[in-house]
């Protein structure tokens, strides 16, 4: 589940986190599932703490991409 070209460059801890994260996104029941900003907030904290940098917003695979306007 995690992209290869990582090659272990990550903590474990962080990656368990992450999962724990995404689990509660699916939940079945949408009153189970964060608001996208709490989200947002708890993935923080470990992209910050990530020394190696290896989940990065601002790397080039998570650049923003502002969407072309729809005519």
């Amino acid at each position: 589940m995690v992209d290869p070209s990582l090659q272990g460059q990550y903590s474990k801890k962080d990656l368990i986190q992450i999962a724990a994260i995404a689990a509660v996104c699916v939940q079945p029941e949408a009153d189970y599932r964060p608001l996208m900003t709490d989200v947002v907030q708890s993935l923080i904290p470990l992209v910050k703490n990530n020394a190696a940098g290896a989940i990065s917003f601002g790397s080039s695979r998570f650049q923003h991409q502002t969407p072309s306007p729809r005519h």
